[in-house]
């Protein structure tokens, strides 16, 4: 998968007729091909087109590229779109933890992605970042994307402060997010948990 991109972008920025569209076909047919082959092969070759390390040979902004793209989402969705399930299965984890934040944006931004609760995405989001360094503006846009008024209570006031104050130590929890959090539980009229989220957040 690695290798096809590297080839459509060399392809593409010498003009070569034809290669790109050869190689955005096979791209697609590997994406498309979980059926013929193993569950392992399948988000081997998710992991391939949405690893940190194919990133920067994704063409985002080229129009001839939408329909891979399209083809790439219906992929990860396909394996990834359980919150609740890649956090409690080992494989899927380890790969979620592997792929670039691109993915992790189309999975928190979109409607189609599946959980119990809004908690189990900001945990999701949370494992990501603990192991992946990535830029304030990435970090503040993947924040962003949590549904903080549809967290529950106990996340509300104890485990958004906590990991909030954390992030922000190691620079990965953005400001705006941590305003938002405050206004929301400050919005709850017991004083004990307002309180809580005060002394959370210091």
């Amino acid at each position: 998968m690695l290798d096809a991109l590297r080839v459509r972008q060399v392809a593409d920025y010498l003009q070569i007729i034809g290669c790109t569209d050869a190689c955005d076909a096979y791209i697609m047919r590997m994406l498309e091909s979980n059926s013929a082959s193993s569950c392992t092969d399948a988000i081997l070759n998710i992991l391939g087109f949405f690893s940190t390390k194919s990133a920067h040979l994704i063409p985002m902004d080229d129009p001839t590229f939408v329909e891979v793209l399209e083809s790439a989402k219906k992929a990860l969705f396909r394996e990834f779109g359980n919150a609740l399930l890649v956090l409690n299965k080992p494989a899927l984890r380890r790969s979620l933890m592997h792929m670039s934040s691109m993915a992790i944006k189309m999975l928190l931004e979109s409607d189609q992605l599946k959980t119990d609760n809004e908690s189990t995405v900001m945990v999701l989001l949370a494992s990501w970042l603990e192991v992946n360094s990535t830029s304030m503006d990435v970090r503040d846009e993947l924040c962003g994307l949590v549904r903080l008024v549809q967290l529950d209570r106990p996340y509300l006031s104890r485990v958004l402060p906590a990991l909030a104050k954390e992030f922000m130590q190691r620079g990965g929890y953005n400001v705006r997010q941590r305003a938002t959090g405050l206004v929301i539980v400050w919005s709850i009229r017991e004083d004990e948990l307002r309180q809580a989220l005060v002394d959370g957040f210091g």
